[in-house]
């Protein structure tokens, strides 16, 4: 809201500028008075004047929206925000002035949103130098009033576009934001489209103020075409080499029902475009060529196949061609005709005019391949009816993928797995390149260096078993190491890639993305498994008559399984020695070394249990022995 304070000050500059102008007058002669208001600011003795002539138009488009325009500022620094003030607003709408275009008539334009139906507005334009922050003090106003009844939610065209091919020559594509949809297809809003109307104008005919003389015909150069819905409509039969203005207006369903009632208006942006068709010529072909890209296909497939893309060329075409050789290839030398040419050994692929990305399939692996992209503008891609993209060599050997190595080992624990070992690791990140493979390195501090690799010398003594498969596997097992020798290991997992002679590749020295992981063996020592300090035994009651009991499985050994006893009483009454010597009330289940929890059942219904668990493992000879108990673990819990 515009203040009584503010009106004042109005008053008193429009006085000092009377006074100015007077004394101008009394000491010179034949000036004219320039068209701009000119406010100047002073700062360390320097004089900076900004030229700003204020608003020019403001016009109501719809119930909730105004078109404001003026002429751009000059003077200052040249760095600018316009400030838009409108009634019933103290702060005002900011515009920087390098987001602003001019439009057809030299115009800054810009649509005010979110104003009330059937109100009268008064707008303001003033300009602020971001650098001095100098100001105008224009006193210019323009009034408006909104539409009484509501309209289409909508702004307009949003741009114009040639199509691809020869097409460019006699069609246009024309965009625009879909205006806001509430109401539903069997009950429209009144403020919904109903449909959009596009307008073309014929430069050589009319100009752009003829947009929408509702007098002018197709006669005259004026035509109009219908959409009811969509965001983009195709115009065809055009002149090639002829500049057309277009305009998007919306009809809203409420206009459509009551075109009698003169207070339904349709919104009336002015957005206006303008755009050439194409002549045909190859001089009219836009061609960005720095966006022209050749990349290996994802994955394993980027071993035989690459991927090209280029943005769509602007104007008269008739198809691309893409020519890629095992070898040097020379712009302006690519064979005439789009077959394979065997003396050269030169590809073609023919590309229908709009496609904008071509997958090359078929080659040879570590090959090094140069590609490049041509727009023909005939059938026949004759030298002066083409234009050409840079050569872009690219080598059929995608990177490595990143793997982060082992995160954990479990050894065997069977007496038929004690010389096994399982190394557990995370999927690897297949975005990030090609895995065919992991290479097990064995380093012994007896034995030195081992690999896997049966294409080096030093690869016995290990046996690997690669039948897995790294999208779904997260365990690779080995065999072959002695379990009852002092010695210390460290083992690594490197990913490799087959290359085109079957040969692994891989970083064995420095990879940072795998981590080594080192054990020692101590199934020697007389204590043959490891098992927690505690093995955290746990009990839940889940019906009247069940408890399930949990347990910890053991950290590395050669398991045999479990044992779990159970007695009616508390604590106090419970004894592991007892329940091992199968003392009368003790109760007992044996439990396979794979699993971790068991439950008991059936029991009395409102009862306490006391439960005891012992492990048991596999001793060198080959006999079955029972964990100290104070790796056993006692817990009471009560039926329901």
């Amino acid at each position: 809201m515009r203040v009584d304070g503010f009106k004042r000050n109005i008053i008193k500059l429009k006085s000092i500028y009377i006074l100015l102008f007077l004394l101008v007058l009394t000491s010179c002669v034949g000036t004219v008075e320039d068209k701009n208001e000119k406010t100047t600011f002073s700062s360390a003795g320097k004089t900076l004047e900004i030229n700003f002539s204020g608003i020019e138009d403001a016009k109501a488009i719809s119930h909730d929206k105004a078109e404001v325009s003026f002429f751009p500022a000059s003077g200052g620094s040249g760095d600018y925000t316009y400030l838009i003030y409108r009634d019933g607003v103290v702060a005002p709408i900011t515009y920087l002035d390098e987001s602003l275009e001019t439009n057809y008539k030299g115009l800054y334009k810009v649509t005010i949103n979110g104003l009330k139906a059937d109100t009268n507005y008064n707008f303001e334009v003033q300009v602020l130098d971001n650098e001095t922050t100098a100001r105008s003090l224009s006193t210019e106003l323009r009034a408006t009033t909104t539409y009484t009844k509501q309209s289409c939610d909508f702004y307009g065209i949003a741009n114009v576009k040639l199509p691809p091919g020869l097409d460019s020559t006699s069609s246009i594509i024309v965009n625009w934001p879909e205006a806001t949809v509430v109401g539903t297809p069997t009950k429209p809003f009144d403020g919904d489209p109903y449909q959009y109307v596009i307008t073309l104008l014929d430069s050589d005919l009319l100009s752009a103020d003829d947009m929408n003389d509702v007098s002018l015909n197709d006669s005259d150069g004026r035509f109009q075409y219908y959409q009811q819905s969509g965001n983009s409509k195709t115009i065809y039969g055009l002149q090639p080499n002829k500049k057309y203005f277009v305009q998007v207006r919306c009809e809203h369903v409420g206009y459509t029902n009551n075109k009698g009632d003169l207070t339904y208006k349709v919104e009336s942006n002015t957005n206006i475009l303008d755009i050439t068709t194409s002549s045909g010529s190859a001089g009219d072909l836009v061609f960005e060529d720095g966006l022209f890209n050749v990349k290996l296909n994802s994955g394993d497939l980027g071993k035989q196949s690459f991927i090209a893309s280029w943005k769509a060329a602007a104007g008269t075409f008739d198809h691309y061609r893409l020519y890629y050789r095992a070898g040097a290839l020379t712009t302006g030398t690519v064979p005439p005709l789009c077959v394979y040419d065997g003396t050269t050994g030169t590809y073609c692929s023919k590309i229908a005019f709009d496609q904008t990305t071509a997958v090359v399939s078929g080659l040879v692996q570590d090959a090094t391949y140069n590609v490049q992209l041509l727009v023909c503008v005939d059938a026949n891609c004759t030298p002066e009816n083409k234009k050409s993209s840079s050569i872009i060599p690219i080598t059929m050997k995608p990177s490595l993928g990143v793997f982060g190595g082992i995160t954990g080992i479990l050894r065997g624990q069977n007496t038929n797995e004690v010389n096994k070992m399982k190394f557990k690791f995370d999927t690897p990140d297949f975005s990030t390149g090609v895995i065919d493979g992991l290479i097990v390195e064995w380093v012994d501090n007896s034995a030195g260096k081992i690999l896997n690799d049966p294409d080096i010398l030093n690869n016995t003594g290990i046996s690997v078993n690669e039948d897995i498969d790294l999208t779904t596997d997260t365990e690779i097992e080995i065999d072959g190491f002695n379990p009852f020798a002092s010695n210390d290991y460290c083992f690594n997992l490197y990913p490799y890639i087959l290359n085109n002679s079957g040969v692994r590749e891989y970083t064995p020295e420095g990879n940072p993305d795998v981590t080594s992981y080192c054990i020692s063996t101590d199934l020697n020592t007389g204590v043959h498994i490891k098992m927690p300090d505690d093995l955290g035994a746990t009990c839940l009651p889940t019906s009247s008559y069940s408890i399930r009991v949990d347990f910890l499985s053991p950290l590395s050994g050669v398991f045999s399984h479990y044992e779990v006893f159970w007695k009616k009483g508390n604590l106090a009454s419970f004894n592991l020695n007892d329940a091992i010597a199968e003392t009368a009330g003790y109760s007992r289940i044996l439990v396979p070394n794979t699993d971790s929890s068991v439950e008991l059942a059936p029991l009395l219904s409102g009862q306490n249990y006391t439960i005891g668990v012992v492990g048991y493992y596999f001793g060198a000879d080959g006999n079955v022995y029972r964990t100290a108990l104070n790796s056993s673990t006692v817990s009471e819990c009560t039926t329901y």
